[in-house]
């Protein structure tokens, strides 16, 4: 039985091949800080749009079943960004790359599960303080 060796072939990557693949690594790497800094401006809308309910909150005229949840919605919103902002703590072996790899996706997935469910309620504070003002 005779087995045939082929011969691989290539070819160097070209300089715009090389340029996406660095591209492609840097945004994988940022990914985690870009999450950061979105969780970080949620905080400051939040904080903002919850100073201002507070503030003129008799002067607002939506009912008050819509004030309690547009209220709760904006608070919630806050509390889970401010949490996702905060390091994501874990034990990784920083002598195994594998480690560092899992221990990155965890922390990655951790915030972006922050920032969805904060969004989600950053979102449903305009959609029932819209309804309030129809329905009242």
């Amino acid at each position: 039985m005779q087995t045939q060796t082929k011969r691989l072939e290539g070819r160097p990557p070209s300089p715009e091949e090389v340029f996406y693949l660095q591209w492609g690594r840097e945004a994988l790497k940022n990914n985690i800080n870009l999450l950061n800094d979105v969780l970080r401006q949620l905080v400051t809308l939040d904080t903002a749009l919850l100073a201002a309910l507070i503030g003129f909150l008799h002067e607002i005229q939506i009912p008050e079943w819509s004030k309690a949840i547009v209220l709760s919605s904006v608070s919630i919103s806050l509390l889970l960004a401010f949490i996702g902002v905060l390091p994501y703590r874990a034990e990784v072996d920083l002598r195994k790359p594998e480690h560092i790899r899992v221990h990155k996706e965890k922390a990655l997935s951790y915030k972006r599960r922050f920032l969805t469910v904060a969004a989600i309620f950053f979102f449903l504070t305009f959609a029932f303080s819209i309804l309030g003002l129809i329905t009242g």
